[in-house]
């Protein structure tokens, strides 16, 4: 028996992400193209030695920087194959938080409180410290992140962010829209919190028959 998810894929604009704060609203169901997008789906839900919790629930809070396995044009889309966090601005010394996933595309990094830019005076919302994100985003980029459903709902997700230069963000669900493009207005390298202010339809994560072992 196999359990199937929704996945979620965050189109990024020129928008530093940190994580999703997801929250239930109204019941809804899912179509049958959704379910064939996500059994045909290459990807796989991200672990490591450390995080080992795998599929992210909602609701809940969904880390971007936990995105999925299966690399560029699966999993995700970069411009640059190069990691401009992980083994970039944090130098490769054999630590976790440095080299997290250091070797794929997409740009992370973790927050640190000693320098002027993570403890900014004007932050609104202050994550914790050495709260893995995504970030250096480019328009046109994404990322894919497998997710388990409790139930069958339109949710709406809060988003920890920073912005150097404004941009938008959208967020598809099981290879459709599940809203249009939402302007990040840039606001002095500080952190905030923003309501996505659209619903995004999820099936809930069901037993499924149709790949029994034999």
């Amino acid at each position: 028996m196999w359990r199937r998810h929704s996945c979620v894929k965050v189109y990024c604009n020129a928008v530093f992400l940190f994580s999703f704060l997801c929250l239930t609203l109204t019941a809804q169901t899912a179509d049958i193209s959704e379910a064939i997008f996500a059994i045909h789906y290459k990807g796989a839900p991200y672990r490591d030695s450390r995080y080992v919790v795998g599929i992210q629930a909602i609701p809940g809070r969904v880390e971007c920087a936990y995105y999925d396995y299966g690399g560029e044009g699966v999993a995700y889309h970069d411009t640059e194959s190069k990691n401009f966090g992980s083994g970039g601005l944090n130098p490769a010394d054999g630590t976790y938080l440095n080299e997290f996933r250091m070797d794929e595309g997409v740009d992370t990094s973790y927050t640190k409180f000693h320098d002027q830019i993570d403890n900014s005076p004007y932050n609104l919302v202050r994550p914790s410290e050495n709260q893995l994100y995504v970030g250096w985003t480019e328009p046109g980029e994404w990322f894919n992140i497998t997710v388990q459903v409790a139930q069958a709902s339109a949710y709406t997700a809060d988003l920890l962010y920073t912005s150097n230069r404004g941009g938008t963000i959208a967020v598809d669900v099981d290879g459709r829209p599940a809203t249009a493009p939402i302007s990040i207005i840039s606001h002095l390298q500080c952190c905030r919190c923003c309501r996505l202010e659209a619903m995004a339809p999820l099936e809930q994560a069901k037993e499924s028959s149709d790949a029994e072992a034999a």
